[in-house]
């Protein structure tokens, strides 16, 4: 879009490989599904100390567990179109390449976005950056001003409300990585001797930079920046103008290292981030739609109509009714159970359908379910047709994302109708 308007740029993404395994969305996530939750879990475990090790350390799922939950994916989506199973396909291209869980990550994901979504993005990995070498000089300038880098991180914490950790005098924003795996933070003193304890296997670390810094780069091969320090010294080392937020944590960091960086003199880029919901219906909710007509009687109209709950309640107290006018006459017991049976399915089928609409859903089910032409021409309408909001250093796209595909039942408009109707359904069991 900024080359429809005469502007040219470079687009980066970085994968963060050296991150603790710590959140589970690195290794597993979830789909829709037609059970009890709404969701199935797809992907695999991380176990134990390992969580706490960094991802580019763990290894990647072994081959018969790789190739078992490939087989699953394939009976998930089995019926979806099928040329989209070619992910699937390109999944195991990048398993056979990879040497690290955080490689077959990257690898899946980047190939998504170029081969699938013909994004024009260039990747690369926090972990090359840092064996390289790079961003020395912005990683010392940081070491020189630290004291008003934390006073600055502090302040920020406490007069935003921010949900964060303070820093304690002396620690920098840094990680030293054990040779176990583990990740350990650093405190320094005055002579610029800094000291660590891994939380992995105990093992206690002494890293001396010199007072002027100029051993830095005896250590830096070994370590890694923080979430806050990240911003910042990509920001500066690669003359960023333009940075694309996480609408969550994302936005918090940034608060952060956008004060510091007016604090030490470094490059602050403008932030855009887009927060917004995903309307789309995959395989699983178009099923779960006609789950719940077939149990309650209901037309298209039905599911639109802002009175659907009442409807459903309406439909449970006359079979309700019917079965104490059964229990009253004396009915046979077969049918008896019959409507009783009627009565409590239709309860958990309504509580389904509503967890099937309030998942939030990953790329990946919209990669497997949706046309990757329509995916993107949506993405497009929505950011030509939006008008970001400041808010404080950033500016935020509040905007949903509506993909009819080649739904014939529903339009553009009411597909968001039939989510916050279907989401709000509930039942008395």
């Amino acid at each position: 879009m900024l080359a429809e308007n005469g502007t040219h740029g470079i687009a980066l993404f970085g994968f963060a490989d050296q991150n603790a395994t710590t959140a589970s969305f690195l290794y597993k996530n979830q789909v829709p599904a037609l059970n009890k939750k709404g969701t199935q879990k797809i992907g695999f475990t991380v176990k134990g100390l390992d969580k706490w090790k960094c991802f580019d350390r763990i290894e990647k799922p072994r081959p018969e567990i790789w190739e078992e939950e490939m087989l699953r994916l394939e009976h998930v989506y089995s019926g979806t179109p099928s040329e989209n199973l070619e992910i699937i396909e390109m999944m195991w291209r990048s398993y056979e390449r990879a040497d690290s869980f955080s490689d077959l990550n990257a690898y899946i994901f980047s190939r998504i976005s170029r081969e699938i979504l013909g994004l024009d993005v260039f990747f690369f990995r926090y972990s090359d950056i840092q064996q390289n070498r790079l961003f020395s000089g912005e990683c010392t300038h940081i070491l020189k001003n630290l004291d008003s880098y934390n006073a600055v991180y502090n302040t920020i914490l406490r007069n935003a409300d921010l949900d964060l950790r303070p820093v304690v005098t002396g620690e920098i924003p840094f990680w030293y990585h054990c040779d176990c795996g583990g990740k350990a933070s650093l405190v320094m003193d005055p002579f610029g001797v800094c000291r660590a304890t891994c939380p992995v296997c105990k093992k206690e670390h002494e890293l001396d930079f010199g007072t002027d810094f100029r051993l830095f780069d005896t250590f830096s091969e070994n370590m890694s920046l923080s979430a806050v320090s990240r911003n910042l010294i990509f920001a500066e080392g690669l003359g960023t103008h333009f940075f694309i937020s996480g609408s969550g944590g994302g936005l918090r960091y940034g608060r952060i290292s956008d004060a510091i960086s007016s604090a030490i003199g470094f490059n602050q880029p403008l932030t855009f981030a887009w927060s917004s919901k995903d309307y789309y219906l995959g395989t699983v909710h178009k099923n779960a739609v006609k789950e719940l007509q077939h149990t309650f009687s209901l037309t298209r109209e039905d599911l639109l109509d802002a009175t659907l709950n009442e409807r459903i309640g309406e439909f449970r107290d006359r079979l309700a009714a019917k079965i104490t006018e059964m229990e009253a006459e004396g009915a046979d017991k077969k049918s008896l159970r019959l409507y009783t049976g009627r009565f409590l399915g239709s309860a958990k089928t309504a509580d389904m359908v509503s967890r099937v609409f309030s998942s939030v859903p990953s790329l990946f089910d919209l990669c497997m379910n949706l046309d990757k032409e329509d995916i993107v021409k949506s993405w497009g309408e929505v950011l030509r047709h939006s008008v970001p909001e400041q808010y404080d250093s950033s500016c935020i796209l509040a905007q949903d994302v509506v993909y009819a595909g080649e739904s014939l039942t529903f339009s553009s408009d009411e597909i968001p109708v039939l989510y916050r109707n279907l989401c709000a359904i509930g039942v008395k069991k």
